[in-house]
């Protein structure tokens, strides 16, 4: 008689491998499919290049060179049809773009295609002047810089404050009172990019992004239809996912102002 215990291990073994195999087999079967995607793209038929790609993305959404190709269908999309179409192609662009920079983040392509992309927003986010002045310094060099050049110019400025610092100890110069105040203002700079970047790599490893998915959407100033509306931002504009409640989502301007949109109508990056 065959023992019940060991004929299950043997059934959920069996199945493993078979579940194993049936993925492997769609996972090549979808990748094969990338040249025809590739082909469709080059002569111009964006729309079938959209499915096939968008068929590669639903299995596998962590491959940079895809979502790129897949963001790239979208914006040509985007650039055929008009910002007046129905359907949000410069939002769908801006998003997988941002997916394959966290990916890739040091791929050119990729941040010259989102810098380009972006140019076709409608916000520019004008400063909040509820927001202190030291958030709003912090916001635009967040947004300026990638993480790894905040790095770069908070250790360049610390080292600068500190060789001026010695200058003045060592060589006492007449004025020194410029000095100094050229000292201050390195740290100040260290201080400003230090900051920025202890902020960046905070918000990109805990705080989850998102994309504007509808042509305008209205912010609230609290997770109410009857609040009032402190604002509306509309499609592909990069915001960031503060908390979320039931139909609610609270997020965070890059102008530093705060407030709550439908949920639906974001895309996580």
């Amino acid at each position: 008689m065959t023992n019940p215990r060991r004929f299950l291990i043997t059934q959920n073994s069996a199945a493993a491998v078979l579940n194993f195999l049936f993925i492997c087999a769609i996972s090549v079967s979808s990748y094969a499919k990338a040249p025809l995607a590739q082909s469709y793209y080059l002569d111009g038929q964006f729309e079938d290049a959209f499915t096939v790609y968008s068929d590669l993305i639903a299995v596998s959404n962590n491959n940079a060179p895809l979502l790129y190709n897949y963001a790239n269908t979208c914006f040509r999309l985007y650039q055929k049809y008009g910002p007046e179409h129905k359907e949000v192609w410069l939002a769908r662009a801006i998003t997988a773009w941002e997916k394959a920079k966290k990916l890739s983040p040091e791929d050119k392509d990729i941040q010259f295609n989102l810098r380009y992309a972006r140019q076709f927003t409608i916000d520019r986010f004008e400063e909040d002047n509820t927001t202190n002045p030291l958030t709003r310094i912090v916001f635009f060099f967040y947004f300026m810089f990638s993480a790894n050049q905040l790095v770069a110019g908070a250790i360049l400025f610390f080292f600068l404050g500190s060789l001026f610092v010695v200058c003045v100890l060592i060589f006492k110069p007449c004025r020194i009172k410029i000095m100094y105040s050229v000292c201050i203002g390195f740290f100040l700079l260290w201080g400003i990019f230090f900051g920025s970047s202890l902020y960046k790599q905070h918000s990109e490893s805990v705080v989850q992004a998102g994309i504007i998915s509808q042509k305008e959407a209205a912010v609230y100033t609290e997770p109410s239809d009857n609040s009032k509306i402190a604002t509306k931002i509309h499609e592909g504009s990069k915001v960031y996912i503060r908390r979320t409640e039931i139909n609610w989502i609270n997020i965070a301007l890059p102008n530093g102002f705060t407030g709550w949109i439908r949920n639906g109508e974001i895309f996580s990056i």
